[in-house]
């Protein structure tokens, strides 16, 4: 709404007043009806927009709810003044006209109306002899259709419309098709089918429905609302042909009150989300002031920093300059930033103390389980609603004298100040001070910060188990300031070993067979980590040798005591591992170096298991193999992953078992089928990916060490592949079949599981066409291999072709003769040539491709012909 502030001067000179503030005390407090009484009536003009606050838009709702909100107090009969600010306009034949005030008088009408005593005597002009002339005391001129339903509105009884809906919601027994209240008001026969496309009713049927929304969220009984405290509601009324306010027309220099209308609106600006938000968190401050849960000093700090390092750190990190003249795109970006980590920051931190409160008024229960929703949700913009939910919500439970938890404006500002570090010449933050040049992900090419990580990309649950982790070790560290941890190495240490424990065994950043996808996954891991932490804090702090116990040591001295559910179990057997090895500088060095590659990211358990021996673990072997595997992997270009493929496959077969499927391993980073599941696999003998420990031994033979990634590939393609005789001669030989046919889900060889015996199958649904196919190896191969001149892979046509089992099948064409081949059952295909239909082996069909000139007559893969599959 808008604010007169810079016209109060005026108003105060015109008046002969001496300040704003009494100009403001001297001007006309009133409520709705007061008005009423005064006015006779209330005229929306029409130079006036459409009523606005019931609109459904996200703004709209915004405001509705907030207004709503602030009502509360008023609607269950607490001792609540609430002022509306200023309300101006002009008295025209015995009725007000407002100029500014619409949208509060609109809203006002609809609370008299639905809480008024039955008759709705307020509200209606009293000339009308019959029931059905009577006519509102407050309508709208801006349209006949907004007048009319005002005028039928005054008419009905609002409660006994509202039991009424009730009732026949209650006899529904589908609930798909119980209304709202607006929705029953418009089946009603006394509302008018065209009043449907009017947005001033729309908004007005909206406005009901939200406050009969809020009084059920809140518990209150829509029958003990009293009339009365509808009075309660008060706004300063401008009667702008008072003679004070002539006088001040007559000072400013306007002739109009439009002009005025105009002068007073053309001040606001509208805030950002960031204003509001900022501004809520200070009212706030302000009610646990008078509360004496926060100080003038609390105060002063949190605004101080909110302008000051917090800010600045935002902008800095940004790259800008906060003297530099900017864009409000720029602004708001920065904003947004600010916006995003403030509000997640705050839902963290209720969420922690919602769960420690038991349920208090089940009114108040029902809501907080929706801030518990809100505050849980990975969805930024819930995040943002449940701050100023949560702030409602709390001037409820004041009200009521409930037990709710506040906003801890204290805790908060300590957690940012050991977050946020001032380093003087810049703002800098604590995880790049304490872990510089540490990796948080495995495409991070620079030194990032985990609070950049956090902030710049999506809420996941494996980001708030990061952000967790990070303030669950400032808390039970009691570190005080980021400010130490420069000055600390033993801390910066054990930080990042706390960040590298959590990265590896919770977050999935080494693709686990487990993914925490839920919430309660994520508490339960939450839960974990808290409970481990605080073992370390209590350890260091009660050991005789506490000074001395670093979190290294610390996995290793307590291994036994120490709560792992909710983690990966190996992952952490792997890292208490690791750090037994690490004392050890060698260890510790060439370990760091091979979590380091961003393909194994954390995970060496296939390292760890090649390198062990009866007496433990040789670090020359760990280092060998590393660095093979280093030189390995990542392979990015497809033309080298197709060699890597089929060198592998010159070695052995090397599918491995998932959830009753054969899968090939993959260079991807898919969670479900890659190489990095392989890379943890064991196979009767206990060794990890032993295909790939094999291509290594080869690798590191006194012949081959010194090739080079791509000149050893060639040479065990050029040395291992003639000897290969079965299906894998396809991928081998063929021109990239391998990568053409295996998307990042990799090759799927289900045998026996297609209905078709006997087959292996490449790809488990290739589209090809309109339709989906499975497709047998050996369809596969003739469908990307070369073909002779003018040969392509046919379009089956339906009309042609109306009973032709098109599953698991190709259709060849070379002008003349058209050819389809299927996989059956027992290893055979069907081979159809015109009327010709033979059920065939794999080398058949083969020959007769080639006696008709669909395949050349040698074969371009150079390799015997291939028995049954």
């Amino acid at each position: 709404m808008p604010s007169v502030a810079g016209f109060l001067p005026l108003l105060k000179e015109a008046c002969n007043m001496t300040t704003p503030d009494a100009a403001k005390n001297e001007l006309k407090a009133t409520n709705f009806r007061q008005l009423l009484q005064e006015c006779e009536s209330i005229r929306i003009p029409e130079i006036q927009r459409d009523y606005a606050q019931g609109r459904t838009n996200d703004l709209a709702a915004e405001v509705r709810e907030g207004f709503l909100g602030d009502l509360l107090p008023v609607l269950q009969g607490d001792s609540h003044r609430l002022s509306l600010d200023y309300i101006y306009g002009y008295k025209k034949e015995g009725a007000f006209e407002p100029l500014d005030g619409q949208q509060r008088l609109t809203t006002l009408f609809i609370l008299h109306w639905m809480f008024s005593p039955t008759g709705n005597s307020d509200l209606k002009l009293g000339s009308a002899v019959a029931e059905a002339e009577t006519r509102s005391r407050f309508r709208y001129s801006t349209r006949i259709s907004s007048g009319e339903f005002c005028d039928a509105l005054v008419r009905q009884d609002a409660q006994t419309l509202i039991d009424f809906w009730r009732q026949t919601n209650q006899e529904e027994e589908d609930e798909s098709k119980r209304l709202s209240f607006a929705g029953f008001i418009k089946e009603l026969a006394w509302f008018k089918w065209t009043w449907r496309y009017d947005p001033t009713i729309a908004a007005i049927l909206n406005m009901m429905d939200g406050v009969l929304g809020i009084l059920d969220r809140y518990g209150i009984d829509f029958k003990v609302v009293r009339y009365e405290s509808l009075d309660q509601i008060v706004f300063h009324w401008l009667d702008l042909d008072d003679v004070a306010f002539l006088q001040l027309r007559l000072k400013a220099g306007f002739k109009l009150g439009e002009e005025l209308y105009v002068k007073m609106n053309s001040r606001g600006k509208e805030l950002s989300e960031f204003d509001k938000l900022k501004s809520t968190l200070e009212e706030e401050i302000q009610f646990q002031k008078e509360e004496g849960l926060a100080s003038d000093d609390l105060e002063c700090n949190w605004r101080s920093r909110m302008d000051g390092n917090w800010a600045d750190y935002f902008w800095q990190t940004k790259d800008f300059s906060v003297d530099k003249a900017l864009p409000r795109e720029v602004v708001d970006g920065v904003e947004t930033v600010f916006l995003r980590f403030l509000s997640r920051i705050i839902a963290f931190s209720l969420l922690d103390d919602l769960k420690k409160i038991a349920l208090c008024a089940e009114a108040m229960g029902v809501y907080r389980r929706r801030l518990e929703s809100l505050c849980a949700s990975v969805n930024d913009a819930d995040v943002l609603v449940v701050v100023r939910e949560y702030v409602r919500a709390i001037r409820y439970a004041r009200q009521k004298k409930l037990a709710f938890p506040r906003i801890n404006f204290g805790n908060i500002q300590k957690l940012l100040d050991c977050i946020i570090v001032d380093l003087g010449e810049r703002m800098s933050d604590v995880t790049y001070v304490a872990c510089p040049g540490f990796r948080w992900s495995p495409d991070d090419n620079c030194s990032k910060s985990l609070l950049r990580e956090f902030i710049e990309h999506g809420l996941s649950h494996e980001r708030r188990i990061e952000f967790f982790a990070l303030t669950t070790f400032i808390c039970e560290m009691n570190v005080t300031s980021a400010s130490v941890f420069p000055e600390d190495a033993n801390l910066c240490e054990d930080f990042r070993e706390w960040i590298r424990f959590v990265r590896n065994c919770a977050l999935l950043q080494n693709q686990q067979s487990v993914r925490i996808d839920s919430f309660e996954d994520e508490w339960t891991a939450c839960s974990t980590l808290l409970n481990i932490i605080r073992l370390f804090a209590g350890k260091k702090r009660n050991s005789a040798v506490g000074s001395s116990l670093t979190f290294r040591s610390f996995l290793v001295a307590y291994e036994e005591e120490m709560p792992t559910v909710g983690l990966d179990q190996e992952c952490v057997k792997e890292e208490i591992l690791k750090a037994r090895l690490c004392k050890d500088t060698q260890w510790n060095t060439f370990i760091e170096l091979a979590e380091d590659n961003p393909y194994l990211w954390g995970q060496l358990r296939a390292l760890l298991n090649w390198s062990a021996n009866g007496n433990g673990h040789e670090v020359g072997r760990f280092k060998k193999y590393a660095d093979k595997i280093t030189a390995l992997l990542p392979v990015t270009d497809g033309n080298l992953r197709d060699k890597v493929w089929k060198a592998l496959l010159c070695l052995r077969d090397y599918r491995f078992a998932v959830a009753n499927r054969q899968t090939l391993i993959t260079f991807d980073w898919n969670r479900d089928v890659s190489w990095k599941r392989y890379l943890r696999h064991a196979d009767a003998n206990g060794v990890n990916a032993p295909i790939l420990k094999e291509f290594v031994d080869l690798w590191l033979q006194p012949n081959n060490d010194a090739f080079s990634r791509e000149a050893f590939l060639d040479h065990l393609i050029a040395e291992q592949g003639p000897r290969i005789s079965d299906w894998r001669k396809f991928v081998i030989y063929g021109d990239k079949l391998s990568t053409e046919c295996c998307p990042s889900m990799g090759i799927l060889i289900d045998d026996n599981k297609s209905g078709i015996m006997g087959h292996k199958w490449f790809v488990p649904r290739k589209r090809v066409g309109a339709s989906y196919r499975s497709y047998e190896i050996l369809i596969c191969y003739l469908y990307y291999c070369p073909k002779c001149a003018g040969v392509k892979v046919d379009e089956f046509c339906d009309s042609l072709e109306p009973d032709v089992d098109k599953k698991n099948s190709i259709l060849l064409s070379n002008g003349k003769l058209r050819v389809r081949v299927q996989a059956v059952d027992g290893g055979k295909y069907v081979y159809s040539e015109q009327n010709k239909h033979s059920k065939v082996d794999a080398d058949s069909v083969m020959f007769y491709l080639q006696n008709i000139d669909i395949l050349p007559k040698q074969s371009n893969l150079n390799i015997p012909m291939l028995g049954s599959v």
